[in-house]
């Protein structure tokens, strides 16, 4: 799937946190300094700055948490690079730490991912001073396919539930923004409805990113024919920074830019509407020749 297919890619804070992103949260005139590593193993955020005194990805132009927004942008890093499908973020195994630095707070922030067929997603809810309890992230996603958590995860003063889950149409935005903010006259019936799912609830406490290789189609091997042979161009379709693409008679290809893995994303349903979008984009003249 592109890019754009990633359902978080509408929400108003992800959309907050794109307009500027690491090039402006660079740690200048006091700002916060944000920066993020990810590749097939994981995704790793590091934030060095203050509490509080700036809107870094807040739906509503929240400056008061800050820091918390941190949890906001690893959800929208993380799934722009999920929706490529085969990889499942562990939220079982997900690391944090916090300590004082001269900015004000050092987070570090570690999601694992690991190989694993579907197209998957993470969500989260949280507060800072306060816990929202696991129905907040739960109420947020609905009903979707293969769950796992909610996994709780405190670091500082700031508690966080997540949940990983696929999606079966990548058009559909499961996680609801609107819920995004959790009011603290809420989290006294979340924690104590919490109470009695505490069986359900795991808890979780950074380490350098490995190089893993992308898994390929199942249906790769199905889908080769005398059609398949390797054109010599390659394409890139506006704003994915992840893949180029071919097109091999009927049968679009994608191959990842960083290592050179190709698959053929026609043999399989799930990326239908990235390949009409490819489709299109050729026929617009909106694809880019890659040398």
């Amino acid at each position: 799937m592109l890019l754009e297919d990633a359902p978080s890619s509408s929400f108003r804070m992800c959309k907050r946190w794109k307009k500027k992103g690491t090039d402006y949260w660079n740690g200048s005139d006091g700002r916060p300094k944000i920066t993020i590593k990810v590749n097939d193993a994981g995704l790793q955020l590091s934030y060095d700055g203050p509490a509080s005194g700036y809107n870094v990805s807040h739906a509503n132009n929240g400056t008061t948490d800050t820091l918390h927004q941190a949890f906001n942008v690893i959800q929208c890093e993380c799934n722009d690079y999920l929706i490529r499908g085969g990889i499942k973020p562990d939220v079982n195994n997900i690391k944090t730490n916090i300590n004082r630095s001269n900015a004000g707070f050092l987070m570090n922030i570690w999601i694992p991912f690991t190989n694993e067929a579907g197209v998957w997603q993470i969500s989260r809810r949280g507060g800072m001073g306060h816990d929202p309890g696991p129905n907040a992230v739960l109420g947020a996603i609905g009903n979707v396919e293969n769950r796992e958590g909610p996994v709780q995860v405190v670091v500082g003063r700031i508690t966080e539930y997540f949940v990983a889950f696929t999606i079966a149409d990548s058009n559909k935005v499961f996680d609801k923004e609107d819920s995004d903010t959790i009011k603290k006259k809420d989290s006294e019936s979340d924690i104590k409805k919490s109470v009695d799912k505490k069986d359900n609830i795991k808890k979780v406490g950074v380490s350098s990113l490995l190089d893993k290789p992308l898994k390929k189609s199942p249906d790769d091997k199905k889908s080769k024919d005398k059609k398949d042979t390797p054109a010599e161009t390659w394409y890139r379709y506006p704003e994915d920074k992840l893949y180029v693409y071919q097109q091999r008679g009927k049968n679009w290809y994608a191959k990842h830019i960083n290592t050179g893995q190709e698959y053929n994303i026609s043999a399989n349903s799930k990326y239908k509407s990235s390949v009409d979008k490819l489709n299109a984009a050729k026929t617009s003249n909106k694809l880019t020749a890659v040398k």
